[in-house]
């Protein structure tokens, strides 16, 4: 798999985050256990998609994208005073490096958009995801049984972070601003579009 391109922070509309969410169903039964903590069926699934659409406040939606592909998807779900955070690769890009720099883009965000604290659950054997929390600044707070719970309080944020926060989200823009136009060019293109229609 290519290297992802962007770690963008997914359009606001909620069909859009709901649409990314659904995404989840592809993970193998494996991954669905360790982004989780149980063996979630589509169903659960489903009813996660429901909150996102009726309470779309409460959802923030991150992604890496490599060749116009949703690759690694980041979920901060609200939860009183504090946000959760999950992260979850596709098998195949797993090891590159891709849920380290998405939990680094969703925190920098974070700290620059009134989030003070941030948690993670975690089944014990998944000692990958235990290693990258603790490298983000995450403690364990808790243990319950195979599941584990850290989490770190976001410092203040500096000049520094608003600006570094300003150039991702021109950046961001700029991506989804060259989507767009080339989706509009492949659809003004009779040739893309017999392609695309399957038109004899």
């Amino acid at each position: 798999a290519a290297e992802p391109s962007t770690y963008t922070k997914d359009a606001i509309m909620p069909i859009q985050k709901a649409n990314t969410i659904a995404d989840l169903k592809n993970l193998t039964p494996e991954d669905r256990y360790t982004r989780f903590c149980y063996a979630v069926k589509d169903e659960g699934i489903d009813q996660l998609i429901l909150s996102v659409l009726y309470n779309p406040n409460d959802h923030i939606i991150f992604s890496a994208v490599a060749d116009s592909r949703v690759v690694g998807f980041g979920h901060l779900a609200r939860e009183g005073a504090d946000w959760e955070l999950a992260v979850s690769v596709e098998k195949e890009c797993q090891g590159q490096g891709i849920a380290d720099r998405l939990m680094a883009h969703m925190i920098a965000w974070g700290k620059t958009h009134g989030i003070h604290s941030v948690f993670m659950h975690c089944i014990t054997q998944n000692t990958k995801i235990q290693h990258l929390a603790r490298k983000h600044g995450l403690r364990m707070v808790e243990r319950d049984g195979a599941e584990t719970t850290s989490q770190v309080t976001l410092p203040p944020p500096t000049p520094m972070d608003y600006t570094a926060d300003f150039v991702r989200e021109q950046r961001e823009l700029l991506t989804q601003m060259t989507e767009i136009q080339q989706r509009m060019w492949s659809n003004l293109n009779p040739l893309s579009y017999i392609k695309q229609h399957n038109v004899n």
